[in-house]
């Protein structure tokens, strides 16, 4: 009896999503409800990264889901800034930003830290100043150290490299 009651606690927790319960799987599966709506090849690209596996794994059970739609959102957006980066340096003209992501099921936290971060960007983008640029783009716990600049490379130079000419 002792055991029946053990293994329903473990479905009746894995069911409200309460423990890991495979957790990290169902997190990284292309059609989560939390993807939708997100560049299908940017997902894809993230499931394969171990970087990516790595900092999901580490994630508490109750955000996983956030982290990994905020891990997409940043891949995309942190491309596109660099690529605004790239054009400004290049022409000295700053091109527009693409939108920001817009998942389907917005997941929180990283629903409203982009929403702010996002705001940050296009305020440093408008400035017209490379600088304000790089500093988004490589400051501590930005894109620069670990998002690989072309995707679905993920041993090859990251964002950071490019800016800082190791690329």
């Amino acid at each position: 009896m002792k055991k029946l009651v053990a293994m329903f606690s473990v479905v009746v927790c894995c069911s409200a999503g309460l423990t890991g319960c495979g957790g990290e799987a169902e997190t990284l599966s292309a059609d989560a409800p939390h993807f939708e709506g997100l560049d299908s090849i940017v997902v894809a690209e993230i499931i394969d990264n171990p970087d990516v596996r790595q900092k999901i794994e580490e994630e508490p059970a109750a955000t996983k889901e956030s982290l990994a739609q905020g891990i997409a959102i940043n891949f995309t957006v942190c491309r596109d800034a660099l690529r605004v980066y790239q054009e400004l340096e290049d022409t000295g003209v700053t091109p527009a930003l693409n939108p920001l992501p817009a998942p389907i099921n917005p997941m929180e936290p990283s629903h409203s830290d982009w929403d702010k971060s996002y705001t940050d960007l296009v305020t440093r983008a408008d400035s017209g100043e490379l600088e304000q640029l790089r500093f988004w783009l490589t400051a501590n716990g930005s894109c620069g150290p670990w998002i690989p600049a072309t995707p679905g490379d993920a041993t090859g130079p990251s964002i950071e490299d490019v800016i800082e000419g190791r690329a």
